[in-house]
Formats: C-alpha cells, structure tokens, sequence
C-alpha cells in the first residue's frame, strides 16, 4: 500500500482531501494553495498517488483536469498517520584538531600515488601553515586522511593570490597513515 511521504505535496494535498472530500482541485488551483512554482510540476509530484488510486483525475465539463480524492486516499492516510520506529540518527565522531607542534615536518619525501578522498571535516590552517616550502611533509593517523584533504582544498581556494598561496597533496602512505606533501 502506497504511503505519501511526511511533507512532501503528495502528503499535503491527500490530506487537503481527506479533510475536503468533495473538493476538486485544478493544477492551477493546487500550484497556488500549495506553494507550488509552476501548474505543470503538480502532475508529475502526484505521479505515484494517482498510480496507487490515492487522488484521481477527471475532467471537468470545460476539459480541464481536475484532481479530487480517490478510493484509496482514507487507507493511504491512515497508514500513514501510524508513528514508525525511530531510527537513530547516524553520529559521526568529531576528531581533535591536530597540535601542529606535535607533528615533525618531513622535506623531500616521496609522495605515493593519488587516492580518491573522502569527505571530512576542517580547521587544519595551522598544520597546513607548517609546512613552509615545496617539498615539506608531515604524515598523520590515517583517520585525518579526509579531514585534512579537505582543509588542504579549501586553503588553497581560500588563499589563491596571496603571499599564503600553497598547493598540498594528500595521500596514503600506509594502512594506519597518510601524509601531506606541500607541492606548490
């Protein structure tokens, strides 16, 4: 059984009728009650209701399609109305900013081949800071791989143009760390 999904238009418009069974609602009509950008986006929001018998069409004596409630609607509804089991929301542990003087640089190490990064965190402008030349390092637990491979990118957008300017690369130097080379 076909549910509308908590908020969506599907969900208010089966509600409008639920609450309205005998009222018939143009697109125009639904596009200008519901806050809709334009009439030719309802049809296609209500493509699975229609499909599950939840609102149907029909044609006025003008020709104009009109949306009204259909024989499914009160059962979509109630199921809908039943509080599911909450999940809970996924935690992502935060990691601690790395102490820049806990961190040796390392100049002229050999920069293993590119890997994809993940996405993580920031706020490692002073690690990056450290290392001050072409060819400086540094390798960290690789648990930082993403945070700082993030940091790096948003560094060097952030600071394109000024005495500050540095490229970085990211990469993995072995299964429990990574490292971070200044390459510009």
């Amino acid at each position: 059984m076909y549910h509308p999904t908590p908020g969506s238009l599907a969900e208010r418009i089966c509600n409008f009728f639920l609450q309205n069974p005998d009222e018939e609602l143009t697109r125009s009509d639904i596009a200008r009650k519901f806050d809709v950008a334009s009439p030719r986006n309802v049809e296609g929001s209500l493509a699975t209701p229609l499909s599950h018998h939840v609102i149907v069409k029909a044609l006025d004596t003008a020709g104009q399609t009109l949306f009204k409630a259909g024989p499914n609607l009160a059962a979509a509804m109630v199921q809908a109305s039943k509080p599911k089991a909450k999940r809970k929301p996924a935690s992502r542990e935060r990691l601690p900013v790395v102490d820049p003087t806990s961190v040796a640089v390392i100049y002229d190490k050999p920069m293993p081949p590119m890997h994809v990064s993940k996405k993580g965190a920031n706020k490692y402008d002073e690690l990056l800071k450290k290392l001050d030349r072409v060819g400086a390092s540094v390798e960290l637990d690789i648990k930082y791989r993403a945070a700082v491979a993030k940091a790096a990118s948003k560094f060097t957008r952030d600071n394109a143009g000024t005495p500050a300017a540095a490229k970085f690369a990211v990469r993995t130097v072995s299964p429990t760390h990574c490292g971070v080379w200044r390459v510009a």
